[in-house]
């Protein structure tokens, strides 16, 4: 591991060149995200006029998207090479496909510019000074330059914290930059493979996209080095360590050193006297100097058309003919296909009801009472929901597809085919046992529930969306109680 020495202890050799290092700098977006694109990359442009600059859409086009395109290049990331492209894309929320393209873009630049390096910044960043640091660690030998999301503790208990940074990974993958060499190209390769089915956000079981993926990065690249300067990647997970300081001069410094970017993650144009909304252990008020940045940085997001930009919608976000893709339908997706089995057939074109009403595996057969693949993904990632329906048990599934019947369509936003769909099954798969009781659907008791919990989940929603109206005290008791009222429901079924 470099930092000015390997960490065998021999000098690293630095790359022999009669000419300056050709660079080039790449961020990826969806189309909401345009606004933050042109700060970004006008603010690279100023900043660091030598690179060349790049996006790639994590989208496709619509309308203006290729405007600008005199300063900088547009790739769309449908062009790079990755494949399945159409599984790819409709396995992962916006997120997750936004983080995952990233080593494919990072190879498609090397295998289709000259540059000898390439590096990568989240859109959420503004640029100050020049990246010279990182152009002289690459000159310098590294293979891969990184930064560390804090070189020291986090033990106040305020968030995040050491244990949060575990989860969300060691290195903070805003910024990243690769050199053209063999040590690399391996990297890469490797990191693309993973990113093909595993870019998830599920810190339970222990992913966080692309990033978490990179803590192995020590491991796998000996010619890495870690860049610890304080002007680097600045954000609210580094301000205990680093103290920002006034621009006196128009250039801002941090810990007494230039500041050569900062990284406005989690700032809202809608509320610019939040520093993040991932955060709770400062307050921009008592930060006058990190306060100026972000409602400069506010002001210069907002006239580049945040609020045009935002209402952009996600293309990969809907099936063909315009029906949302609810996060439960690619979560059975991602679990029951693997790349290319439709083949020449898009998941986007089949439908939601084609990748959730198959039938559940693994469960007792019960011909009267099926189960569908969605009914299942459901039942394993709610533990409330498994302590009180046994799909093993004749009540228990009974009880359950009441429940499914009166909360999955709102709760998890599936379309009219998945959840009347499979509730019509009941009466028209299989022969009914002798001893089966009758689908209690008439049942005075159980319709009565089923009309209280959908007028519970109406609240709940409008709820949701009021929510920072009250005080935090009245908002902790009140979900207390709304937790134990919806338990109760549940058990009523």
């Amino acid at each position: 591991m470099l930092s000015t020495k390997l960490d065998n202890g021999a000098s690293p050799v630095p790359r022999q060149s009669a000419n300056p290092m050709r660079i080039a700098c790449f961020t990826i977006a969806s189309g909401n995200y345009g606004a933050y694109v042109r700060v970004l990359l006008d603010s690279l442009r100023d900043t660091n006029p030598g690179f060349s600059r790049y996006l790639c859409l994590a989208d496709v086009p619509q309308g203006d998207s290729s405007e600008r395109a005199d300063h900088f290049h547009v790739v769309r990331a449908d062009q790079i090479g990755i494949p399945h492209f159409e599984d790819f894309a409709f396995r992962y929320d916006i997120m997750e496909f936004n983080t995952a393209v990233k080593p494919s873009m990072f190879k498609w630049l090397f295998a289709n510019t000259d540059a000898d390096a390439v590096i990568y910044l989240d859109p959420d960043i503004r640029c100050y000074g020049a990246l010279s640091e990182v152009e002289r660690l690459l000159a310098d030998g590294a293979s891969v330059v990184a930064t560390p999301h804090v070189m020291s503790p986090l033990e106040d208990g305020r968030r995040p914290n050491d244990r949060h940074l575990l989860q969300a990974g060691v290195f903070n993958l805003g910024f990243l930059a690769v050199a053209r060499c063999d040590e690399s190209a391996k990297y890469l390769d490797w990191w693309a493979r993973r990113m093909a089915t595993e870019c998830l956000n599920d810190i339970p079981n222990a992913l966080f996209v692309d990033q978490k993926w990179c803590d192995l990065l020590p491991c796998h690249v000996e010619r890495l080095a870690v860049l610890r300067h304080p002007g680097y990647n600045v954000a609210y997970w580094n301000l205990t360590e680093r103290k920002v300081e006034p621009a006196e001069d128009g250039k801002p410094r941090c810990n007494g050193k230039p500041l050569a970017f900062f990284h406005f993650s989690g700032v809202n144009p809608a509320a610019p006297d939040i520093l993040s909304k991932h955060q709770d252990r400062f307050d921009l008020a008592d930060l006058p100097a990190v306060r100026e940045l972000v409602r400069d940085y506010v002001r210069q997001v907002n006239e580049a058309g945040w609020q045009h930009n935002r209402k952009t919608p996600y293309a990969y976000g809907a099936f063909d003919d315009g029906t949302p893709i609810p996060e439960i339908v690619r979560k059975v997706y991602r679990r029951h296909h693997a790349p290319g089995e439709f083949g020449s057939l898009s998941p986007f074109a089949v439908g939601a009801a084609a990748i959730c009403n198959a039938p559940a595996s693994g469960l007792v057969a019960m011909p009267d009472l099926p189960i569908s693949r969605v009914m299942q993904e459901i039942h394993r990632i709610r533990p409330d929901i498994q302590s009180l329906f046994n799909l093993d048990t004749r009540e228990g599934r009974r009880s359950f597809l009441h429940w499914f019947e009166a909360s999955a369509g709102r709760e998890y936003g599936l379309p009219a085919a998945v959840v009347g769909g499979t509730m019509a099954a009941h009466s028209t798969q299989g022969a009914v046992p002798p001893d089966a009781a009758p689908m209690p659907a008439s049942d005075r008791a159980a319709r009565s529930t089923t009309r209280r919990y959908r007028r519970m989940l109406a609240i709940e929603q409008a709820g949701s969306r009021y929510r920072s109206w009250f005080p935090a005290p009245l908002r902790g008791w009140l979900k207390r109680h709304w937790v134990a009222y919806k338990a109760g429901l549940l058990r009523r079924f």
